[in-house]
Order: structure tokens, then C-alpha cells, then sequence
């Protein structure tokens, strides 16, 4: 059959170049297409690079917002928070601990469970820390002011440091770690996972590396400086805190303690830190300071 036009078929069939330049149309729309979903993917990875930025960024100015400014260390902040966990898992891990909480006497079976609990803090106080800064043989390598006082701190800082890393080379898992604070002007803490005897072990350490110190005045000559009369140290353990709570805390009060565990972690916290508090008046100083 002939069509009008004179051609021969299907009067709506696509010629070869119609094809042609559909498939061409499609293929640069497809191309377009593409382009479009790339630069979205492409703005989607740099908001996620941006995101991830901020994040990085805010970690870090939250880390140093648990770091003391002068140290390095962690400080009093991160040191109750630590303190506080430590005496909830021990809480939550032992169930004999709660129940001894929970007497009005301990017998020695008792103290002696609660001795192989290792869990310690201890406290380091550099009492009157103001005696060097008002040290003439001292700040006149500082302009006369109280630059020496703060490298003796910073110094304190980096040696217990040093030695919390020479005692625990292999430990890996943080929870098992010992961590240096500072809770104060001249107070440091450390948190140890440790029994008192071993921690008293780690002090020593310290309290050697300390009796005599050098630090490098800003004139960059160096300072010999003695510590041995102010340096302070007290140690509290979780049986320390046990038995006070035992003996102190009347049994229907301990008995409202004993339901909210809240309570009873600030309660055993508060008793540590009071007994490194009086530890360390009992130490303080010698030689008339």
C-alpha cells in the first residue's frame, strides 16, 4: 500500500535520524540527570565532612574542658565523675559489698573481702605552695612574680604522669588504669584500681621523685627546688569508706540510703574524700611551715 505522502508503511513509524536524535535527547537528559544526582551526592559528602568537623572539633573542646589549663591533667570535674562510677560498678559487680553495707558491725572475714577490693584514691598536696612563690631565690628567675610556683606544679604534673606509666606499661583497658587530676590549686589526686599497699608503693615513687626537683626559670637558668617539707599525701580505700558508713550511719537512715543507690555512691564518696581530708591535716607540715 502506497501512503499519501508516496513512502511505503506505517504513516507514524520513527525514521532512522528521529531515533537518532530521540536516543541523543534521552542520552543528554540522562547525562543531566546524572550531573544532578553527582553534585547532590557531592554536597551531601562535604555537609557529612563538615558535620563530622564540628563533631571532631566539639570532642575536642570537650576534652579540654576536663583538662586543667596548667597541666594538662584531668580535672576536679572529671575526678568526682570517675570516683562516682567506679564506686557504682563495684556496687553493681558485688553483691557481698552491698550486703556488709548494710550490718551494723564487720568482722574480720568482712574487712577482709572488703581489703581485696582494689579500688583507691589517693590525694597530693603541695601545702603552702605560696612559700615558693614568695621565695626571693626563687621568683627573681621569674621577674618577681609566680611563674615558679606554676613549674613546679606543672612539674609535679608530669611526674606522676611518668610514673603511673612506668607502673602500668601493659595495661590497655582504661577502666583498669590509674589517672592523675588536679582537684585544686596545689592538690592532685590519682584513682587507682589498686590495693592500698600497692598504691602506697606508686606515692612513694612520687614523694622520691619530688624531695628535690629542678625547674627552669624564664631567665633560663635552672632552679633547684626542695619539696620535701610540703609535699602531702593521703590515701582512702573503699573499706576505709565501708566501715565508716557501717559504724557512722544510723540504721534507719542507712536503711533509706540502702534503697536509692544514688544516695549511698555520693554517701561512700563524700566519706573518702573526707578521710583523705583528714589524712592530709594529720600530715601537715614539719619543719614549722
Amino acid at each position: 500500500m502506497v501512503s499519501p505522502e508516496g513512502g511505503s508503511g506505517s504513516p507514524d513509524k520513527e525514521s532512522d535520524a528521529e531515533k537518532i536524535a530521540r536516543l541523543e535527547q534521552e542520552l543528554a537528559e540522562s547525562k543531566t540527570e546524572n550531573e544532578r544526582r553527582e553534585r547532590r551526592v557531592n554536597a551531601a559528602e562535604r555537609k557529612k565532612l563538615e558535620l563530622e568537623g564540628e563533631v571532631l572539633d566539639l570532642k575536642e573542646q570537650i576534652e579540654k574542658l576536663k583538662r586543667d589549663t596548667l597541666t594538662g591533667l584531668e580535672n576536679r570535674g572529671n575526678f568526682f565523675n570517675r570516683l562516682y562510677d567506679n564506686l557504682e560498678g563495684h556496687l553493681d559487680n558485688d553483691d557481698k559489698l552491698l550486703k556488709l553495707l548494710e550490718q551494723d558491725s564487720l568482722s574480720d572475714e568482712d574487712l577482709e573481702h572488703l581489703g581485696k577490693i582494689d579500688f583507691s584514691v589517693t590525694s597530693i598536696d603541695l601545702g603552702f605552695l605560696s612559700k615558693y612563690n614568695e621565695d626571693p631565690e626563687i621568683t627573681k628567675h621569674f621577674g618577681g612574680g609566680h611563674g615558679g610556683g606554676d613549674k613546679i606544679l606543672e612539674e609535679m604534673a608530669n611526674d606522676m604522669t611518668e610514673v603511673i606509666a612506668e607502673e602500668e606499661p601493659d595495661v590497655s583497658d582504661d577502666k583498669l588504669k590509674s589517672v592523675a587530676y588536679r582537684i585544686g590549686g596545689d592538690e592532685f589526686a590519682i584513682i587507682a584500681p589498686k590495693p592500698d599497699e600497692e598504691v602506697h608503693d606508686l606515692l612513694k615513687k612520687v614523694q622520691i621523685g619530688h624531695s628535690k626537683i629542678e625547674i627552669k626559670g624564664d631567665d633560663g637558668e635552672t632552679v633547684p627546688v626542695d619539696l620535701d617539707p610540703v609535699l602531702n599525701y593521703g590515701v582512702a580505700s573503699i573499706q576505709e569508706a565501708a566501715e565508716v558508713f557501717v559504724k557512722a550511719i544510723p540504721a534507719e537512715m542507712k536503711a533509706e540510703m540502702l534503697k536509692d543507690k544514688d544516695v549511698l555512691i555520693k554517701k561512700l564518696q563524700d566519706f573518702m574524700i573526707n578521710i583523705l581530708t583528714v589524712g592530709l591535716k594529720e600530715l601537715r607540715p614539719r619543719n614549722g611551715l
